[in-house]
């Protein structure tokens, strides 16, 4: 497969003032098109758009997951990779996702690393070492990586958009749900490279965990059910310390606020917390050996 043979898909809102980084990355991975869906912005972040090249949809505003439907329903292309408006792609890791590509034919999305940029901080958030599935996804209850971090064959993700088996198409977590049907119909692989830049302060989810966690509960409890597969429920103890843990990995190494953070995740989860805090060591060690 050539790169030509892939679309980015971005929904913006709002986003004049950063929105040229996101596109800029996309040109330079050679996309064939740039499709930049304008979800009712107030700005001129359609405009910009359109000076840089982009095919741009605008609608009432709806919600980054109506923007990414409107634009993954226009793809003409055989892949497409769907890009947060302040985020951008690196080429040497969409490099290797095309690589990937060319090795299998059951393939439904490929995931490579993605590094997390926050105010004085950043980090590299690697798929995960079981690799990812419905099992895994299930088992973890949350994304696998931003949106960026995924190359995707575009029939396995127009056809995951689509209600069967029904979808429940949340208001928060809806890329973490989209994962998870995109993976009911194909296998996902997997590598390291850096494949997107992301800020991991800026989003919804990073705006508001505690509704992220709890949309992304109901996600694995519905998709288990669906599934007749078996899950352990979270309380909402753990639903609020898993928030608290995502607001600490947000704030600067050694801060006061990051510490505080983590104490507030271990009072409302004291069993809960040590685990995931050990898992967070291991990738901090993983990525130091790799770095």
């Amino acid at each position: 497969m050539a790169i030509a043979d892939v679309t980015v898909v971005i929904p913006a809102y709002n986003a004049a003032a950063h929105i040229h980084v996101a596109i800029e990355s996309a040109r330079e991975v050679g996309a064939s098109e740039v499709v930049v869906v304008d979800d009712g912005s107030t700005d001129e972040t359609g405009r910009v758009a359109r000076e840089l090249g982009c095919r741009v949809i605008t609608q009432r505003n709806g919600g980054a997951a109506l923007a990414r439907q409107a634009g993954i329903v226009a793809v003409a292309t055989p892949m497409v990779i769907l890009l947060d408006a302040d985020d951008e792609i690196v080429p040497r890791g969409v490099a290797e996702s095309f690589r990937l590509a060319d090795t299998s034919t059951t393939w439904a999305l490929i995931a490579g690393a993605a590094l997390s940029k926050g105010t004085g901080h950043s980090a590299v958030v690697s798929p995960w070492t079981e690799g990812i599935s419905v099992d895994s996804l299930l088992a973890r209850g949350h994304s696998a990586g931003p949106p960026g971090a995924f190359l995707w064959r575009t029939s396995v993700l127009q056809k995951a958009l689509r209600d069967d088996p029904p979808a429940l198409r949340p208001r928060y977590a809806e890329d973490y749900e989209l994962l998870i049907r995109g993976a009911m119909f194909g296998i996902v692989l997997c590598h390291n490279e850096v494949t997107c830049i992301y800020a991991s302060e800026g989003g919804k989810s990073a705006l508001a965990p505690l509704r992220s966690n709890a949309a992304a509960e109901d996600i694995r409890r519905f998709y288990a059910k669906a599934l007749n597969l078996n899950i352990r429920e979270r309380s909402d103890n753990e639903l609020q310390s898993m928030a608290y843990l995502r607001m600490a990995s947000a704030c600067p190494d050694r801060s006061f606020t990051k510490f505080a953070f983590f104490l507030m995740a271990a009072g409302k989860s004291p069993m809960f917390f040590p685990a995931l805090a050990i898992r967070k060591v291991r990738r901090i060690i993983r990525t130091s050996r790799t770095s």
